[in-house]
């Protein structure tokens, strides 16, 4: 599908906006940001087009999605199923990512480093709150 085809689909003229040069890389909805293009492209059509502009549509209550993952995982809301089960304490996910994430609690795994100080952090959340500790210590000086 060409893109002129994909930003008729989706309904925004964001196209226009990055040849214009204006900021390509900040929603005009909820000002989040984007280093590409391309990730703010399908934020656009994920986050802010209409359901029926939308190609992937759930047969149950005919929903609709930008991607087919996005459909794959709204299905299981309707049907209860949770594939995904710890082998440590049966606690089961709809998504593997979400078990791989809940898995850390039980590895003792902390993938995300300071670079300022080392601590380490199990959680991405965590290291960003950290982050500002450490801005926060700047400005005081």
């Amino acid at each position: 599908m060409g893109w002129d085809k994909i930003f008729k689909k989706t309904g925004f003229k964001i196209f226009a906006t990055f040849l214009l040069g204006e900021n390509p890389r900040q929603c005009n909805f909820c000002n989040k940001e984007f280093k590409r293009y391309s990730t703010y492209f399908v934020h656009m059509r994920r986050f802010h087009c209409y359901d029926d502009k939308k190609p992937h549509h759930c047969s149950e209550c005919h929903k609709g999605f930008a991607t087919k993952g996005d459909l794959e995982y709204h299905v299981l809301s309707h049907t209860g199923e949770r594939p995904y089960v710890c082998s440590h304490c049966n606690k089961s996910y709809k998504t593997s990512w979400y078990l791989n994430r809940h898995q850390r609690l039980h590895s003792g795994e902390r993938p995300y480093l300071c670079e300022t100080c080392g601590k380490t952090f199990r959680w991405r959340r965590d290291l960003t709150h950290h982050y500002l500790n450490h801005n926060n210590e700047r400005q005081q000086m």
